[in-house]
């Protein structure tokens, strides 16, 4: 196990127990559908917040492109804060199992689960500055991050109706795209190969040009 394993595993944790949650209060939420009535947004939400789960994890057990040259509880602590953002976005989007079943789902939503919002929004904005300060404010990964963030924020804000939905679907499309094409996948993992505008989550990547050779790259796949 190499060290950026041992070091991550912690995050591990906490975005395990993050997709259980929403795993749970999903199916609880399909259980109790006739008292409680579902709807699609806080579902897509949800749906789109274990998917950020799942992403993330993935930038965490790829560290043969990703390497961090020294722990240190400025680089941990951080780190740890995102995982426990999404843990607790996906904590609230949806009823807990158990709860009152005589509320809809979207009255849930309205009421508790748009709070969800604002940490989403804060985990994409988190990246921002984290992105600008290894590849500069001018780099794509930071402004597409400001462009998932913004209508994070109008959903939340907006009330029910078209505007909101209008945000909604334009988080979900942006999302979609950049889990598709900009962001690492399964695919990535482990090997040590990266194109030069992606992925979007590099806020501890270095290249050769920063000092990183390609002998500490065979070394670290050799772990």
């Amino acid at each position: 196990m190499s060290d950026i394993e041992i070091v991550t595993l912690t995050f591990s944790f906490v975005l395990g127990l993050g997709i259980a949650q929403i795993l749970s209060a999903t199916s609880a939420a399909i259980r109790d559908r006739k008292q409680r009535p579902l709807h699609w947004l806080p579902l897509a939400f949800a749906a789109a917040i274990l998917f950020l789960h799942i992403q993330y994890w993935f930038v965490l057990v790829d560290y043969d492109a990703y390497v961090i040259d020294g722990w240190s509880w400025l680089t941990y602590g951080p780190l740890l804060m995102v995982a426990v953002i999404l843990f607790l976005a996906g904590g609230i989007v949806l009823p807990t199992p158990g709860a009152d079943s005589g509320v809809s789902l979207i009255d849930d939503f309205e009421k508790n689960g748009k709070l969800s919002l604002l940490f989403v929004a804060a985990y994409q904005a988190f990246w921002i500055p984290g992105n600008a300060l290894w590849d500069g404010w001018l780099s794509v990964a930071v402004w597409y991050n400001v462009a998932l963030t913004i209508p994070l924020l109008v959903a939340y804000r907006a009330r029910p109706g078209a505007l909101r939905n209008a945000a909604a679907s334009v988080y979900f499309i942006a999302l979609v795209f950049a889990l598709l094409f900009i962001w690492s996948t399964p695919a990535d993992i482990g090997s040590g190969e990266r194109s030069a505008e992606a992925p979007l989550y590099q806020p501890f990547r270095h290249d050769a040009s920063a000092g990183l050779t390609a002998a500490v790259l065979a070394d670290e796949r050799r772990r």
